[in-house]
């Protein structure tokens, strides 16, 4: 049997819980990291001449621009703008590609080899859809994993 003071003392408890709770959740949303300054520099660019320097900066510049603009919001997807290079990006990208540890920026990754396939960049390319392949069974996100399988479908059926 519950006496009023151990109603009292639950009731204390749980209050303190959620004002733990809730000031953690504000300090974390205050902790999030803010844009590189080149990136913020980028977005205060009007879209074309955002476009333009897409295209006049060398590839690893605009990778990082691209992941940039894929945590804007709404998300900004540069993917094509850089597929648009052509065969000579395929292999600064497929390094990044296996340089990166994050799952997430390496699904926005193969996303570009999507692009590139579906432009016809590919045709041919077995050897880079393996290695893509390779990469994407490694992942341990399910959810992140099977993005990347229907996107490395794609890469296949337009080889």
């Amino acid at each position: 049997m519950e006496t009023p003071l151990v109603r009292s003392l639950n009731f204390h408890h749980l209050a303190i819980e959620s004002l733990l709770t809730l000031s953690c959740l504000v300090v974390l949303s205050c902790l999030q990291l803010r844009p590189s300054t080149e990136c913020r520099d980028f977005y205060d660019f009007s879209l074309q001449q955002r476009e333009a320097k897409l295209r006049t900066s060398p590839v690893k510049e605009q990778l990082a621009l691209y992941e940039c603009g894929m945590y804007q919001e709404p998300p900004t997807d540069y993917a094509g703008d850089i597929a648009a290079g052509g065969e000579k990006i395929i292999s600064p990208v497929l390094d990044q590609l296996k340089a990166e540890s994050s799952e997430t920026r390496q699904d926005f990754i193969i996303h570009i080899f999507e692009e590139l396939a579906l432009k016809k960049h590919l045709r041919g390319r077995r050897d880079v859809a393996d290695q893509l392949e390779k990469i994407v069974s490694a992942m341990k996100n399910d959810d992140i994993k099977r993005k990347s399988e229907r996107k490395l479908q794609v890469i296949q059926n337009n080889l």
